[in-house]
């Protein structure tokens, strides 16, 4: 009887560490894949005009709402992702300005991962002008030290990212209800959800 306990025990943890582990390689392959979007050559005007058109694009987009009052960064633990809201302060001089432009026009970060929790989807319709304006506003934002935790997905979150309920933005920007020449898109993804 003791061995049938055992073997049992055996079997469902054995069942149980190859679920988990599925769960964490299977989502850490959706969450780390690779996006190959060319950078392309931008112009920024550092002009006062054009810095202030990028304040006004950095307002009217909610970059304040998720990372403060000066671009610090933030942490919400209450989300499925424990979302970090980027110290944008810090973040934005590693990045040239081909990848920020990429950045905010097909959500895709540095290292050609997607981003997960900027909605990228804000700024999908804004002119290539308009996302150079941004560009040449945020290059004017002083750093601000805030030490912030790194994004840490839960095991619900890994399991709704690997079921579809967490979509990466790159993935998401074509349904996007901002992106309005996709709407029929959008209104058939709803539909059969």
């Amino acid at each position: 009887m003791k061995k049938i306990i055992v073997i049992s025990i055996l079997i469902v943890s054995g069942l149980l560490i190859t679920a988990v582990s599925y769960v964490f390689i299977r989502s850490n392959a959706i969450i780390n894949k690779k996006y190959n979007i060319a950078l392309v050559d931008v112009v920024i005007s550092h002009d006062p005009v054009s810095v202030a058109a990028g304040k006004k694009i950095a307002l009217t987009r909610g970059c304040y709402g998720c990372h403060n009052e000066n671009l610090s960064g933030n942490f919400y633990p209450y989300w499925e992702t424990g979302m970090v809201a980027a110290n944008v302060s810090k973040k934005i001089p590693q990045y040239s300005d081909k990848e920020l432009f990429r950045l905010f026009k097909h959500g895709i970060k540095k290292d050609e991962t997607g981003l997960w929790s900027m909605p990228a989807g804000m700024f999908v319709n804004l002119s290539p002008k308009d996302i150079c304006r941004l560009i040449a506003y945020l290059r004017t934002v002083p750093a601000v030290e805030n030490k912030l935790p790194t994004t840490a997905f839960s095991f619900k979150g890994r399991m709704n990212i690997i079921s579809g309920e967490i979509i990466s933005e790159v993935v998401s920007l074509p349904l996007h209800p901002f992106n309005l020449p996709q709407m029929a898109v959008t209104m058939l993804y709803l539909q059969a959800r």
